[in-house]
């Protein structure tokens, strides 16, 4: 069993955050939390192709299968349905044009 992503960031060297939380979790549950991420994900026009590709990536983390279920079970529905999005066309450009590039290429390169 793997452990859960816990976040540890460093800000300017000489300060440090410790995240207990683990990544992409709730107050209510991880299952839940994956759920609002899937939807999140939708909110700002994330395309099919990019939340499977994320899921599969998730496949092996603390919840196995079913966390990347949870992550699409929130943004399938959501895609069915249909609700609003964020409208904001540049900021829908800018992310589908850097997603692409963290698929295609290591994030840490498309982010230069």
């Amino acid at each position: 069993m793997t452990t859960p992503k816990i976040g540890v960031t460093s800000l300017m060297g000489w300060t440090r955050l410790v995240h207990l939380r683990p990544m992409e979790s709730s107050q209510q549950s991880i299952y839940t939390g994956r759920m609002r991420h899937g939807f999140s994900q939708y909110f700002i026009a994330t395309r099919s192709l990019y939340i499977f590709a994320s899921a599969v990536f998730h496949v092996n983390d603390r919840l196995y299968l079913l966390g990347a279920a949870a992550m699409m079970w929130g943004w399938l529905p959501s895609a069915m349905k249909g609700p609003a999005m964020c409208d904001d066309l540049e900021f829908h450009r800018f992310l589908r044009r850097f997603r692409w590039s963290s698929l295609i290429i290591e994030k840490a390169r498309a982010i230069e």
